[in-house]
């Protein structure tokens, strides 16, 4: 099966930010390293004060890379750049109302798309080519933006090739499988990432390293918590102290798990294939309960609110669906902790063959 692909933001003219200043300045990139340099520098800016422009500009430098990337055939780097980039988007579009930028997210939608069916995760593709057409059809039907009518046209067919790939290959489990191509060893430096992981796992979270893993910690009854880890430091920043101070609650889940995005791909894409209902982001936190999804933070939930507020809608699903006493370490010793500090702009790559 073939996609086809808008590469990046360029192809599609010098992207309008929120900013007229901020637009005229931002030239389009002609390889993904010369995105690089401004994405630290946002991403820092951003860690320290979060503002629509500085946001609007840094998610479109990020799907631009992510789809070059996806065109060069990087489909992991791809995916951990436009997972940004979306959940930004999703953030500035639908809960801070700048209706603008609708096209920018439908376009971002449209390259993950892509970069999930080459991947052999045609489901989750077809749910992202689905949300852009939805998307390019109001802009273009509705309010009569005829300049994106060629967006709308790649957007549904490149459904219909993935709707045809999922009828001709039904009853397997395309959204299970390993991607077919790609490095599957791991993102980043794995001595650089112990501390993120360390800030979930000595409150009690649980590691799920394989699918083997994950499978049996999410098809088994009960209510497990399982968090998709990322080195992203807006988002995952918040997504990890929030967790841990949920785990101080009166209730907590049966058990408590998690995976690291960039780092044990099977296992994420094994997990990604129990939350086939919500488009692949990281971090994501799910509460299971039974072997069903009782709650989800998406990504769009969890950046721009503080731990303390991620902590409070994980503990209002635990008075719900969770029974087990908690807290899940005492308080003295989780007083004693400090939070990862890390941007994630900053985390060396892995080394070829680690």
């Amino acid at each position: 099966m073939v996609y086809n692909s808008r590469s990046d933001f360029a192809d599609y003219g010098v992207p309008q930010t929120l900013d007229s200043a901020a637009s005229e300045s931002m030239e389009p990139a002609n390889t993904p390293d010369e995105h690089t340099p401004a994405i630290d520098s946002l991403t820092a800016e951003i860690e320290a004060e979060w503002t629509p422009t500085k946001a609007d500009e840094l998610a479109s430098r990020l799907a631009s890379r992510g789809g070059m990337l996806s065109n060069q055939g990087k489909l992991d780097d791809a995916m951990l750049d436009l997972d940004r980039a979306i959940g930004d988007f999703e953030r500035l579009v639908e809960r801070e109302g700048h209706g603008n930028l609708a096209y920018k997210l439908g376009l971002s939608l449209l390259n993950r798309g892509i970069t999930l069916c080459n991947q052999a995760q045609v489901p989750s593709g077809a749910k992202d080519f689905e949300r852009s057409v939805e998307i390019f059809t109001v802009l273009v039907e509705e309010q009569k933006q005829a300049e994106h009518a060629e967006l709308l046209q790649l957007a549904r067919q490149n459904h219909s090739v993935a709707m045809r790939h999922l009828t001709q290959q039904a009853g397997g489990a395309q959204g299970q499988q390993a991607p077919a191509g790609g490095n599957r060893g791991p993102n980043y430096d794995p001595n650089a990432v112990i501390p993120m992981r360390e800030e979930l796992t000595r409150v009690g979270v649980r590691e799920l390293l394989t699918p083997e893993d994950v499978e049996g910690a999410l098809e088994k009854e009960g209510t497990t918590l399982l968090v998709i880890n990322s080195v992203c430091g807006c988002a995952a920043g918040g997504a990890r102290p929030g967790a841990a101070l949920a785990l101080q609650h009166t209730v907590i889940p049966d058990d408590v798990t998690t995976v690291f995005a960039g780092m044990e791909k099977d296992a994420v894409d094994r997990a990604r294939g129990f939350l086939s209902d919500f488009p692949p982001s990281s971090p994501f936190i799910a509460l299971f309960k039974d072997g069903e999804v009782a709650t989800a933070l998406q990504r769009q939930d969890i950046e721009g609110s503080s731990p303390v507020e991620i902590a409070g809608k994980l503990a209002d699903a635990f008075d719900e669906h969770c029974s087990k006493s908690g807290p899940s370490i005492p308080p003295e010793e989780f007083a004693k902790l400090e939070t990862a500090r890390v941007c994630g702009s900053t985390v060396p790559r892995a080394q070829a063959g680690s």
